[in-house]
């Protein structure tokens, strides 16, 4: 009864979103793209979500190169988009001219403010969610990376760690980072330490987290029996 249950929720929300796609485009009519000098991304979200728009700053320097991209991100985030030569600024301003993603819920906001916006789509990787955006003003993606970069200091300080754990250049390092950005999301820490314990046959295990995170990834390790290295602090 769950599976048909589920299976009748995702068609009842992409009916939803047909409709208000096709809503829109009745009350929403083209509107000539101006020219493109300067473009703002916003991703008001966190690491994950910030990794996962990357590709799209290669595909709009490909379509217009001499354009300057602006990104806006939450305090704390700027990091995550260290060192990556296509953005110009981080920061949050009006736009002229807006396209965006078509929202997946019930009765999350449809982004009727938007001059255009995707067309619904079934359930795929987020980069891709990302990138259909693009297509409304006519970029095609073929080949979508990630992309990030290291701070110098900040890879030599994790150096200098790993060398003090008695981690080689040779040694393979698996990266955990259990605690989420929201409690809903957090996985078992019994779950956590069993799949550590699995994998520290191969890898060298390394837990990481901000000093509030400390008591989730201290419950993770003392649930297991193989050595792994804590980052949390």
């Amino acid at each position: 009864m769950k599976k048909l249950r589920f299976r009748l929720e995702d068609k009842a929300r992409m009916f939803v979103n047909y409709l208000d796609y096709y809503l829109f485009k009745l009350t929403h009519f083209p509107k000539r793209l101006p020219e493109i000098n300067k473009i703002i991304v916003i991703e008001l979200k966190y690491m994950g979500d910030i990794i996962v728009t990357t590709p799209v700053y290669s595909a709009i320097k490909k379509k217009f190169p001499s354009a300057k991209i602006d990104v806006a991100v939450p305090n704390g985030m700027e990091d995550v988009l260290y060192g990556n030569k296509k953005i110009s600024k981080l920061l949050k301003q009006k736009a002229k001219y807006r396209i965006g993603c078509t929202r997946v819920g019930v009765l999350e906001p449809k982004g009727y403010y938007l001059n255009r916006k995707t067309r619904p789509s079934k359930w795929q990787h987020k980069v891709f969610d990302n990138l259909d955006v693009l297509k409304t003003i006519g970029i095609e993606v073929t080949d979508p990376k990630l992309e990030l970069y290291i701070n110098p200091e900040a890879k030599k300080s994790i150096q200098n760690k790993l060398t003090r754990e008695g981690v080689k250049n040779k040694d393979k390092m698996l990266i955990i980072h259990a605690p989420p950005q929201h409690k809903t999301h957090q996985w078992l820490p019994e779950r956590f330490a069993e799949l550590a314990n699995i994998l520290s046959k191969d890898y060298k295990i390394i837990f990481t987290g901000a000093k509030k995170d400390v008591p989730i990834v201290n419950n993770i390790l003392s649930k297991m029996h193989n050595k792994a290295i804590n980052f949390a602090f």
